[in-house]
């Protein structure tokens, strides 16, 4: 065989071998669908997550989406597995595809189908909160986030202090008073934000949560929420935050205080 031949035959190869990895694979159990609200690239969205409950390591769950009228359909179309046909990674995600829904604004129906199996749902977006009930009875999918649940303000900043014991936080309520008012002179607009379950998954929103359960860590450390209205630069609120990393003491015995920014623009300041 000529060496051109040769090669001609390893690229058919190659090539077959690529598509036959990229091609989806028939879905088999159950999805997981989890409604959320999140923030990054200087905005709030709305996030639709669908889990395939069956193992595949670094495999991709693919999803088509369809608007017309008030209906969203997604398509589950498989699992696309990983190339080569292996996975290298010690902890693989899970296999999840996530469909942007911030623009699904109304009541709408959602329909979520794969081959023959289709679900319903009824879900509704507005500015203050957001839902998702089935409308039939599920044989392809367990819903996660039924229901109603609150969307926080826009612009919403939050702050989460942190403290080993209820001792370390007394001994630095006059600093956690301090941050506060440093973050409102330079025009956070502190509110109070009303008790319920929130779309955001974040600490700070599930806090207000009265039916959530109880964190894990045992003993629980003390804890401070602050929630701010912040239309200006997230720099601004970092460099504050900086001020406070001296009193982060965690890796020495003793009292210690953490600050955790977060906020509307996707960004993430803490003094750990």
């Amino acid at each position: 065989m000529s060496i051109t031949r040769t090669l001609v035959a390893l690229l058919v190869t190659v090539a077959a071998e690529s598509g036959a990895a990229e091609t989806p694979v028939p879905l088999r159990g159950s999805i997981r669908v989890a409604l959320e609200e999140t923030f990054s690239g200087g905005g709030a969205k709305v996030l639709l997550t669908l889990t395939a409950s069956q193992p595949t390591p670094c495999g991709e769950l693919i999803a088509a989406v369809d608007r017309t009228g008030v209906e969203t359909r997604i398509r589950i179309q498989g699992i696309r597995p990983p190339k080569a046909g292996r996975c290298e990674l010690m902890n693989p995600p899970p296999t999840s595809a996530t469909v942007d829904l911030t623009g699904d604004t109304g009541r709408r129906r959602l329909l979520l189908r794969h081959g023959a199996r289709s679900e319903a749902f009824a879900l509704e977006i507005t500015d203050k909160q957001i839902s998702i009930d089935p409308i039939d009875s599920a044989s392809l999918s367990e819903l996660e986030s039924r229901g109603t649940m609150l969307r926080a303000p826009p612009h919403a900043v939050w702050v989460q202090i942190s403290y080993p014991s209820e001792a370390a936080r007394k001994r630095y309520r006059p600093q956690a008073a301090e941050l506060v008012a440093a973050l409102e002179g330079k025009g956070a607009r502190r509110f109070t934000p009303a008790n319920g379950r929130y779309a955001a998954a974040y600490n700070a929103w599930r806090a207000l949560d009265p039916k959530a359960p109880p964190g894990a860590s045992s003993p629980r450390p003390a804890v401070d929420y602050f929630y701010f209205t912040y239309d200006g630069r997230f720099e601004t609120l970092a460099e504050i935050g900086g001020r406070f990393k001296k009193y982060d003491r965690r890796d020495r015995p003793g009292p210690s205080m953490s600050v955790h920014i977060s906020g509307w623009q996707g960004r993430v300041f803490n003094t750990r």
